[in-house]
């Protein structure tokens, strides 16, 4: 279950991180490079490692409760 949970978290500071540089390098008109996945993945194990069990698909779980009850209650 631990490496759900890792690979979860990874791919969401991913993104949200991701989304940050992409913005930046448009902004500072910088050539477009690679960004590395491994840092990522080192960050969430170290969260996953101090946290308590199942800490992180709890709180997956109510943000997408929370996003889907936005989306629906805005229809």
């Amino acid at each position: 279950m631990k490496t759900c949970e890792i690979s979860l978290l990874s791919f969401f500071i991913a993104a949200i991180i991701c989304i940050i540089v992409v913005i930046y390098r448009k902004i500072k008109k910088q050539d477009d490079e690679y960004i590395p996945f491994g840092p990522f993945l080192v960050i969430a194990s170290f969260v996953v490692m101090f946290a308590e069990n199942g800490f992180v698909l709890k709180s997956f779980v109510s943000f997408c409760k929370m996003i889907s009850g936005k989306i629906i209650g805005g229809l």
